[in-house]
């Protein structure tokens, strides 16, 4: 008799570990809530390093968007993006655009309403001073950090980036 509880406590040990490396082997990549910290290195005034292919001019000042598809909050905000996009197109595109993932995100596999940008990059977001995502970042036309968001859009902020878009005053 206490052979066969031995042998079935085994059989149910194998069973159960059996399942946990199932579950472990056959699930997808956990999905990243809001890398948002509070040490930011990004302060309003500063001069932001240049982004690949882009030349800060009299012209037109930049909004860049760093994301990361696994996200939460990046995801929770790509229809405040789509919004921010068609503003621009609206008015004449007098913002320039520019979508930044991370060096080990994949931007084809879910573009987070950044798909229209004609400026996508990956890159390592430690380089401009980003260690949360989503951040947006306001650049003016001599380079230097406007404003910034870290986080999911709020109401306000969108409309400040819309209000931004649409006067480019101030820039």
């Amino acid at each position: 008799m206490t052979r066969l509880l031995e042998l079935g406590a085994n059989v149910s040990a194998i069973i159960v570990c059996g399942l946990v490396l199932f579950l472990v082997m056959h699930n997808p990549r956990p999905v990243r809530e809001s890398t948002v910290q509070s040490g930011s290195g990004l302060t309003a005034g500063s001069v932001f390093p240049t982004l690949p292919g882009i030349t800060y001019n009299r012209e037109l000042p930049t909004l860049a968007f760093f994301v990361n598809t696994r996200c939460v909050a990046c995801k929770a905000s790509a229809s405040d993006y789509s919004d921010l996009i068609q503003a621009s197109q609206r008015n004449g595109e007098r913002i320039r655009l520019v979508g930044v993932f991370l060096s080990d995100d994949q931007p084809a596999g879910g573009d987070l309403g950044l798909s229209t940008i004609a400026n996508v990059h990956v890159d390592d977001f430690r380089r401009y001073g980003v260690y949360g995502t989503p951040t947006i970042i306001l650049v003016d036309t001599q380079g230097k950090v406007r404003d910034f968001w870290i986080g999911k859009l709020t109401d306000q902020a969108k409309r400040r980036i819309e209000g931004f878009i649409q006067s480019n005053k101030g820039v």
